[in-house]
């Protein structure tokens, strides 16, 4: 069996990991029943690589609203969504210098929705995954209709760690490394550093802040 914290193999009868301390699950006890029915995918177990894991949620989990996906998964997944949406902001913005600006507000626009139809689902999905990660209802995603307090209360349910054992919506996911067997027959790149998610979480917001600023220009550049 594995260590659900840090990854590390350990052997049926151990009851604490060698490596991080923490206690480890028996064969003998018995994991909540999930609340409802979780499918249960091969690269569930391993802390996927930024592309990886964008491909692996847009391609297999688009419209899986039940199981878990843990903190790095989903904020990897909203890392490249923003980077994808900058990409967007930055080609319109320099087609507005290039134009009467006009041009680029409408390419950004239409970028835009055809961006926020594709996107939408799979994003909805893996947001309830996360919560049901840290053991609470997707309903928590309403929170984000409170004025002033609802967002920042999101954010830090977001960046909660999830819990380490299963819960009521499953199992936990990407808790493992990924092996070089792994990464032959699944055609994948390296697993990010455990430090890489915190850094991730600080560079989306800064893409935020930097797509809001383009917005901004470019509606100045209109006027």
């Amino acid at each position: 069996m594995y260590c659900k914290e840090c990854g590390t193999q350990l052997p049926e009868t151990t009851k604490f990991c060698t490596s991080c301390g923490k206690q480890v699950m028996s064969s003998e006890s018995v994991p909540p029943t999930p609340t409802y029915p979780v499918k249960i995918y091969n690269l569930d177990p391993y802390e996927l690589s930024d592309l990886d894991n964008f491909k692996f949620v847009v391609t297999k989990k688009y419209v899986e609203f039940n199981g878990r996906a843990s903190r790095g998964e989903y904020w990897r997944y909203s890392f490249f969504s923003s980077i994808v949406a900058c990409a967007i902001l930055f080609l319109a913005s320099i087609i507005g210098l290039l134009t009467n600006g006009f041009v680029a507000i409408g390419i950004f626009y239409i970028a835009t929705m055809i961006m926020g139809f594709a996107l939408f689902l799979p994003g909805l999905a893996i947001t309830v995954r996360r919560l049901h990660d840290i053991n609470k209802s997707g309903f928590y995603f309403l929170i984000n209709f409170i004025p002033l307090i609802g967002p920042i209360w999101f954010i830090i349910l977001m960046i909660t760690k999830g819990d380490s054992s299963a819960n009521n919506y499953g199992e936990p996911t990407s808790y493992l490394p990924v092996t070089t067997e792994i990464q032959n027959k699944y055609n994948l790149q390296p697993s990010p550093t455990s430090q890489s998610t915190i850094l991730l979480i600080i560079l989306h917001l800064a893409l935020l802040i930097i797509g809001i600023g383009f917005i901004v220009n470019s509606l100045k550049y209109a006027t």
